[in-house]
């Protein structure tokens, strides 16, 4: 609720109403989603950087969401604990290179560039917008973070598109680097951001989702996120 607030309508949902004690939200009425678009992975990834985009604003935010380097801290303790805890699903090297990514990026955060970001940009919580001034999408269902622009496309690169994590992890170890490379690259260009940056975000998010979703019974989906990280390392 207080992400929405803070954005105050496009890119995402416009919030009409709000009941904090009830935990009750009134939005505009949206859409399909985007993963229900057919599109390829390619256009998805495009789509949702656009629309991410426009949503990098400074805010006020006074404690009220957490940082970006909250965010990259939580990620280098919770990754080593959860792959400890679940036998070790992945290679040390790649855990160890998450960690790295963490503190790189919990070193390098700024609070006079951070942004309010979304922190869960994916094509199901990007929904079509109905007529209006701004077509396209809006995104719903905020994480809220105050932290750097890459933090919302390292997230898109790891799970944004439907369908691209599967395929990724079926490739070959040097092509899955080219196209991550490649996708983090793109991402600078589009929005003026530090490719780098936007890797160490993907590789955050890629090993601390496939460990979270192997500990809620996920494991197919789980494994794909992991051997796409391990492909990196």
């Amino acid at each position: 609720m207080t992400a929405l607030r803070l954005a105050g309508g496009d890119p995402y949902a416009r919030l009409i109403r709000h009941d904090g004690p009830r935990r009750a939200l009134l939005l505009e009425r949206l859409g399909r989603p985007m993963a229900d678009l057919g599109w390829s992975a390619g256009r998805q990834l495009e789509a949702l950087t656009r629309t991410a985009a426009r949503g990098w604003r400074k805010v006020t935010a006074d404690g009220r969401l957490p940082t970006g380097a909250q965010a990259a801290r939580w990620h280098a303790g919770y990754i080593p604990a959860a792959w400890e805890a679940l036998g070790r699903p992945c290679p040390e090297a790649t855990v160890e290179l998450a960690v790295s990514c963490a503190a790189a990026r919990e070193g390098a955060a700024d609070a006079s560039r951070a942004v309010l970001v979304h922190g869960d940009v994916h094509a199901f919580n990007a929904l079509e917008a109905r007529g209006g001034a701004q077509p396209g999408f809006r995104l719903v269902d905020p994480e809220g973070l105050i932290s750097e622009p890459a933090h919302d496309l390292g997230v898109i690169q790891a799970r944004g598109a439907q369908g691209r994590i599967a395929g990724l992890a079926a490739g070959d170890p040097a092509r899955v680097r080219e196209r991550v490379d490649r996708g983090c690259r793109r991402a600078g260009l589009l929005t003026g951001n530090d490719p780098d940056a936007v890797r160490q975000w993907a590789v955050m998010e890629l090993v601390s989702t496939g460990l979270f979703i192997l500990r809620v019974g996920r494991r197919e989906d789980a494994e794909a996120f992991l051997a796409v990280a391990t492909r990196l390392t």
